[in-house]
């Protein structure tokens, strides 16, 4: 609301009301004076309500994929940068499975170098305790 509109009702009472006490009557005078000079002001100064204009949002527009060979059911489509990166997509995930099956291969490889060079230390190791063992035999023999 309004400075007018939030004083209108008070001054119409206060327009009622009957002061007869002077130091009352001087601070009545004062307020309504106060008040009647500042509604005019405000309502001078007061510029009306103009609602600003919002544009429409506007929305995007794509080219429309125009095919001119119009042949159905293919699968790459007629143009060229389509075909391009369909078969630029195409070449990296074959390029993926492959590394993918390297990777297992070579950890095939490693793993099965691990497990030979580990029984062969196993091997050595069986016979270094046989050895030992029938040296023990030997001199308990003597």
């Amino acid at each position: 609301p309004t400075l007018r509109e939030f004083w209108e009702p008070l001054m119409n009472v206060f327009a009622k009301l009957k002061v007869n006490h002077r130091p009352t009557l001087k601070l009545y005078r004062g307020l309504v004076e106060t008040v009647t000079e500042e509604t005019a002001r405000c309502q001078e100064e007061r510029k009306p309500l103009i609602y600003k204009k919002k544009l429409p949002k506007e929305l995007p527009s794509y080219e429309p994929k125009v095919y001119e060979s119009g042949v159905k059911g293919s699968k790459l489509g007629d143009d060229q940068d389509e075909i391009n990166h369909k078969i630029l997509n195409s070449k990296v995930k074959r390029m993926k499975r492959q590394a993918v099956r390297e990777l297992r291969r070579d950890n095939e490889f490693l793993r099965h170098t691990r497990d030979v060079d580990q029984s062969r230390k196993d091997h050595e190791a069986k016979l270094r305790y046989k050895q030992a063992l029938a040296h023990l035999d030997r001199e308990r023999a003597e």
